[in-house]
């Protein structure tokens, strides 16, 4: 996959374009990426024309969080397939583009766009004047196909980045999981911590949390980690460790369960099942022992006879 990023020159010939946030690349998104993906059969080059920024954080200042980071979807995007990835670097003149002006200048002039692959809420320019019913009247002119993908319904939600994201922060990842179509999930590198976990015999894997990343509510969950292709039961805290913390920035621990080995250094992907437990500030250390080997016994009962998770 050809990734374009940090400008706003390029230039393509022929190609099947969507765009979007894509933010999550849930089930609803990659409905649109398999068929975004069939237009290769066409002979079209697949276009993802995506946004450096959220437009509030460009216009008002907000602070963005994202359902996956910026490693995160490219690794997605390789997987669905797609050509090209465009990056577009947002300002405020960005947003300011008419709608006619957008399609003209950027989608048909530069990307020499002959699909439009979109969803029925399709939106684009300023203040998302663009609708589907636009982009198919300037079809016409330009000599562009609109196909309009359907949202995606699952147990009669919508599926959307926003029920998503209101499901994590309210801890609910099983349903969180059913709309993205995977589990929700944290990856980066392992890096090395106050090894309290070691002393007391329950070893964790220690991650730093990406600043834009969506985190759920603090507490134990369910989970499973990969590490070098290899998967493993676990339990993960999310929080600020009260029992021992003297800092309270948000961190994630995750201990492997029958795993003792030196995993400093690589890359682990961290995957949430199920919220279990709340953060609670224990009395001592001996009070927080007692209670991971309680969590631990709880989320072994959670696998299943062929050492995969039920959840």
């Amino acid at each position: 996959m050809r990734l374009i990023t940090n400008t706003t020159e390029f230039e393509f010939r022929n190609t099947a374009v969507t765009l979007g946030k894509f933010d999550g690349i849930h089930l609803g998104h990659k409905k649109i990426l398999r068929e975004i993906g069939k237009a290769k059969t066409e002979g079209l080059t697949t276009v993802v024309f995506t946004f450096s920024s959220q437009p509030a954080h460009v216009m008002f200042g907000e602070k963005e969080s994202f359902l996956l980071t910026t490693e995160e979807k490219l690794n997605l995007y390789e997987q669905c397939g797609v050509d090209v990835l465009i990056v577009y670097p947002v300002t405020k003149e960005f947003f300011a583009m008419e709608a006619e002006d957008f399609i003209a200048d950027i989608l048909v002039k530069k990307l020499g766009m002959k699909l439009l692959i979109g969803g029925s809420d399709l939106s684009f320019g300023r203040n998302r004047r663009g609708t589907a019913q636009l982009a198919d009247e300037l079809g016409k002119i330009y000599g562009y196909e609109l196909r309009i993908i359907e949202k995606e319904p699952l147990s009669e939600t919508i599926v959307s980045s926003t029920e998503i994201r209101k499901n994590i922060l309210e801890g609910k990842m099983e349903r969180a999981n059913q709309l993205l179509g995977y589990p929700y999930f944290f990856s980066g590198k392992i890096c090395h911590g106050k090894a309290l976990g070691r002393t007391i015999g329950i070893p964790t894997i220690n991650q730093e949390l990406d600043e834009h990343k969506l985190v759920p509510p603090h507490g134990v969950y369910a989970s499973e980690t990969v590490i070098e292709e290899k998967t493993y039961i676990s339990i993960t805290n999310i929080g600020c460790k009260p029992t021992v913390g003297d800092n309270f920035a948000p961190a994630i621990e995750t201990h492997l369960l029958d795993f003792d080995g030196d995993v400093y250094g690589k890359r682990a992907l961290v995957r949430l099942f199920r919220f279990m437990r709340p953060e609670i500030k224990f009395s001592g250390i001996e009070g927080l022992k007692e209670q991971m080997q309680r969590d631990i016994a709880a989320r072994r009962k959670m696998e299943g006879t062929n050492g995969k998770t039920d959840i």
